[in-house]
Order: structure tokens, then sequence, then C-alpha cells
């Protein structure tokens, strides 16, 4: 239930002992605004040479690099390595840069240019800064898309710029801890020298995108060789496995992909195959069974190859050569979600070719689900079609928790009214997509203490959703407006928490409170949280061992938390997964489009702080213009 009582303590903010849970330590220098490595008790970030007094922190004569810095969390050092970074990689004392030969200024590889991407290594204790007659691993697959290396089950994947020579050998290489700098080859399954992008990885499994143009290999049965990104996918549990061709090509190395493990070497794989890199109509209502084509639908194709569309396989047979790619035939964008029975995505009705909602346009991204079984047919009923509203936290309206799809639909894009309200709202709701056609949207959910926990209020609106559950967990940003529409209260606020107390912090109904949902008995969808009111459409909640974090402001909160006699900052909190009333106050934060804290998920986090916010120079380079990282561990 959403909690309405708070425990807020005061939290000082300053470099601290480790003893010290939660207190937190300031990076050295400027930070580029982006993600941090994470992992086996480093913090790796990219120190932004114009933000930090404008030093040039590689040697190459500018001061316009990111470079790669390393924090030792536990003896809170911070080192220059000396490069600018790409992107930074970690594998226990051992750290991966991938370093961009033009921005760095060096001929890393030697061939007498500086054009190349290359991966270069640093070990804990080795001198910085890194040199190339030392450091350098291999140069990297720049062709297209610099897709960055993927660490798995405690390797370091890199894809080079070209394959091993031997029998099978692709150009996907891999580092461990026992041979940190040299490399092995990733065999290919077919015997071919294929050259390969990494593209992501999922509970071990490893999404790998063979180029055919750089292979010279036709790999998709369309008749050419003009083809960058057709998928293969090997498994990292398992040692010695080789890389397995699917057959089937994307758009790009930006195209969604998902993998449920379903038992040890084992997934449902779910991925959009790009009709124009195919060369294949695949939504063409003659390819499938009747029964297939939407309730609001006509049984024609649409005549053309501009459509991606969702596939699933089941690895483990497939791999056997027990079964084949299972094309669903519903086109997709943004997201794919694979579960154990069943796979979805969202489906603009402009590739649909149809009005799925039947809302009188055609305009919509609407979720569907199908069945990982044999002969499964989509839902598409009018009824199971509703809108997603495209809201913030990078679910882009759609995720899932416990097996279970979890969306905010929109009544206005779907032409509907779901809650009883006049006005129209953006509403949480879920289905369980393995019932397949009879899975129903549940939109109304319990008022007790399993449910809002808000008595008389069954529908709650959402602006905001994570992109995936952690630790149980989905988090979302719960409206007060919304419930204070169903509820027929003017100004219902919920932002009434402080210090233990319930305190009436504003009159308005503007606000959005951090929710951690999960689903109870029932089952009914559980909406925890608590009464502090977040930064607009930028809660970044996340869970690591049992805490909650978020992003919330001063500002819509009507509370000033820093001491600065101001409310315009925007806070970092925590709060215990398990209490709803002890948020604690623990730095200012950003207004970054980003998670609250970047984690390992065992208790190391990290996070931005701005410098013009907090009125501090944390860098110590004059000015009170930077993004500083800071840490701490719990």
């Amino acid at each position: 239930m959403l909690a309405i009582g708070a425990l807020c303590g005061a939290c000082t903010v300053q470099n601290s002992d480790d003893d010290h849970a939660f207190d937190v330590s300031d990076a050295a220098h400027a930070a580029d605004p982006g993600e941090p490595t994470i992992a086996d008790g480093w913090i790796v970030y990219r120190a932004l040479e114009a933000g930090d007094g404008g030093v040039d922190l590689n040697g190459d004569g500018d001061a316009i690099d990111s470079v790669a810095c390393a924090i030792a969390a536990k003896a809170h050092t911070d080192t220059v390595l000396g490069v600018a970074a790409e992107s930074t990689h970690v594998l226990g004392s051992h750290i991966y840069v991938v370093v961009s030969e033009a921005e760095d200024g060096r001929d890393w590889n030697v061939d007498a240019d500086q054009l190349d991407t290359v991966l270069v290594h640093w070990q804990f204790g080795a001198p910085v800064p890194l040199d190339p007659a030392d450091d350098f691993i291999d140069t990297l697959v720049s062709s297209g898309t610099v897709v960055p290396p993927q660490v798995a089950s405690g390797r370091l994947y890199y894809a080079a710029e070209l394959p091993g020579a031997g029998a099978g050998e692709t150009s996907l290489y891999y580092l461990t801890k026992q041979s940190p700098t040299t490399p092995t080859a990733v065999i290919d399954a077919g015997g071919a020298n294929l050259v390969v992008r990494v593209l992501g990885e999922s509970e071990g499994l490893l999404f790998l995108g063979a180029d055919e143009v750089l292979s010279g290999l036709e790999l998709n049965a369309d008749g050419d060789a003009n083809d960058s990104y057709v998928l293969a996918l090997l498994d990292t549990t398992l040692a010695n496995s080789e890389l397995a061709v699917t057959g089937l090509a994307l758009a790009d190395s930006e195209v969604p992909i998902a993998a449920d493990a379903s038992d040890a070497h084992d997934w449902t794989v779910a991925f959009l195959v790009s009709e124009a890199a195919q060369g294949d109509d695949l939504n063409d209502p003659a390819l499938f069974a009747g029964g297939w084509v939407a309730e609001n639908c006509t049984a024609v194709a649409d005549g053309d190859l501009l459509d991606e569309v969702l596939h699933w396989i089941t690895f483990e047979t497939w791999l056997a050569g027990n079964s084949d790619p299972v094309n669903t035939g519903i086109p997709g964008e943004l997201r794919v979600i694979a579960l154990d029975g069943a796979v979805a995505t969202l489906c603009p009705e402009g590739d649909a070719g149809c009005d799925l909602d039947d809302d009188g346009d055609t305009i919509d991204s609407v979720p569907r689900w199908i069945q990982t079984t044999a002969n499964a047919l989509p839902a598409g009923d009018i009824v199971h079609m509703l809108a997603a509203s495209a809201v913030a936290g990078g679910a882009h309206g759609l995720a899932w928790n416990g097996g279970r799809l979890v969306a905010v639909l929109s009544e206005q894009q779907s032409g509907r009214d779901l809650d009883t309200s006049v006005l129209d709202h953006d509403l949480v709701a879920w289905l369980d997509p393995v019932l397949g056609t009879a899975a129903v949207w549940h939109v109304s959910h319990p008022s007790g203490a399993v449910g809002t926990g808000i008595g008389g209020l069954n529908f709650v609106g959402a602006d905001w959703l994570a992109e995936r559950p952690q630790e149980g967990r989905l988090g979302l940003g719960f409206e007060e407006n919304t419930a204070g529409d169903v509820l027929n209260l003017p100004n219902f606020t919920l932002n009434n928490c402080l210090a233990g107390d319930l305190v009436v912090k504003d009159t308005d109904d503007l606000d959005s409170l951090p929710v951690w949902s999960d689903f109870g008995p029932g089952p009914a969808l559980d909406f925890d949280g608590i009464g502090y009111a977040l930064a607009t459409n930028n809660g970044g909640i996340v869970v690591v061992r049992g805490q909650v974090f978020f992003r919330g402001n001063e500002g819509n909160d009507n509370h000033e938390y820093n001491g600065d006699a101001d409310t315009s900052d925007d806070i970092l909190f925590r709060n215990a997964v398990a209490s709803g009333c002890s948020a604690s106050p623990m730095s200012i934060a950003t207004s970054l489009d980003e998670p609250a804290v970047y984690s390992d998920g065992i208790g190391l986090c990290a996070f931005h702080c701005d410098e013009a916010q907090a009125g501090e120079d944390l860098n110590g380079d004059g000015d009170e213009l930077d993004f500083v990282l800071r840490y701490f561990k719990f």
C-alpha cells in the first residue's frame, strides 16, 4: 500500500570512512554525465577536462576529452588513467577502456594513423598514464556503430576488427581475470570466420550482430550480402560455447532484444526482425492461421518492407536444431519483453496497418503479446487493444514484473474511459500474458492493505515507469491528481510525510510520489510508496539491496532539505523497501534524466551531483558549474 508517513533523518554530506554506511565521498574530477562502471569495488568514470578547470588529463594538448578515472572505493583513491575514454569495463582488478585514437591523439595500434578504436588495459598498481607499448589489447571493429564490450559470466567479450585465422574463429574475443591480456577467439558453430558486433547481454545470453559485408558472406538467405546485423547468440554460461547465427537480420545495433532464462543454458529470446534487411513482408496475414488478424483490422497485407516484426526463439531446442525461430507477425518498436511462456512488444498502429484500439486514428502504440507455444495466436479483440502512454522512465509505457506485463495505459489515446472519472488519465494496469487471448488488463486495483492503500481508490495514474524490475520491485511515479479526480477530491495531496509525522507540505495535487510496486495475494498489484514529491517526470527510482533511492524535488515537495535557504533543488533520497516511514535526504542530485543512483547491485553506488544546485565547488576548480560524481556503500 502507499505509505503516507515517513521518518527523514538529516544526512551530512562529506568524505567519510568505510565503516559508515551511506556516507558520501566525492570523485576528484568533474564528471562526464554518463553512466559510470561499478563492479568489483571499482567506480570507473569519465572525467570531463573542460569541466575540470581546462586541465589536459591525457596529454594530447587539448582540454576537450573525457578521460578515464578509476576510484578504488575502499581506499578512496581516484586514479587518472590518462586516456580519452569511449567506455570503461571492469574484471576484478583489471580495467579496460575503449579509446578513440582520434580523440586521444595517439596511434595505439601502431598502424601509422589515428583513425581506429582500440581496447586498452590497466591493472591496479600498474603505471599511469597508459602507454601503447604496454597496455594495448586489440583494435575494435569500427565500421558502422561502435558497440561497447560486454561483461558476461566473468568474461569481457569484445568485437575485434578482424576474425581469427583458425577454422571458425570469429572476431568475437573474450578476456578473463586469469588471462587478462591474452584474448581467446569464440568459434562460430557454422565454421565461418565471421565479423560480429556485441549488441547486449541478458541473464548470461550474449546478443551479437554478424556483419555480412565485413564477413563476405550471406547469412540470412535474402539473396544479398549487405546486412550488417544478422542476429547471432552465445551461451556465455557454458565453457567453450560456440556462437550460432539465427539467419534473421536486425535493423541496427539499437533494436531491443530480450531473453528470459527458463533453465540452465536455455532462454526464451524475443527480438524484432527488419523486413527491409530480411527482404520479406513478415506481417502478411497470408502467412498465419485463421484468427491471427486483430478484430479491427482486415486480412490485407500492408504491402511494404518497412516494419520490424516480433520473433521468438526457444534457445536450447533451436541450438540443437529441433526448433525454428517463430515469426509472430506482430510489428513492434522500442520494447520487447521475454517471459516464461510469452513474449510482448509495443505495436505501432501505423505499422500494423489498422486502428487497433478503434479510436479513429492509427497513431497509437499498443501493447501486444503472444504465448510461446505451438500455433498460438495473439490477442486481437478490441477490448484488449489499449494504447500505452510513453511516460518517462525508459519503459515507454510497458514493463514487467513477476511474470506479468505492467503498463501505463492512456485513456485519451485509447479513446476509452477506464476509471469512471470524466477526465482522461494515464493508468497503471497489468495482465498475465501466459493466458494468451484470455488475458485481461487489470486497470482496477484493490484499495486495501494490498493495493493502493487509500480507501475508495481503485485506479492509479503514473507519469514515470521504470524500465525493468529490481529485486522484485517495479518503480513508478504515483500521480496525486489522478487519485483526486477519481475520488472527486480537489487538491488531493499525498506528499505529507516529514520527520516521522504527517505534515501538510503543500495543498496542491500536482505531484507524483515514489512507489516500488510488487504483486501481492490475489494476485493484486501492491503500491508500496512514500509521501515525498518526485522531480517532475524524473523520479529515477532504483532498488538496491533492500533500499529504494529516488530523486525528489524541493519545489514540488514545498520543503527545503539541504539548508541553502531555497526550495529549488533536486535531492537524492533513500528509503528502506520494507518501511514506509524512513526516507532520508542524502545529497543534492541533478536534473539529468538518469537513474537516481548507479550501482553494482550489492551495495556500492554512485550518482551525479550538480555543483550549481549544491552551491559548492566539489572538484576544486574554482567554479560551481560542474557535475561531480559522488559515491557511497552500504
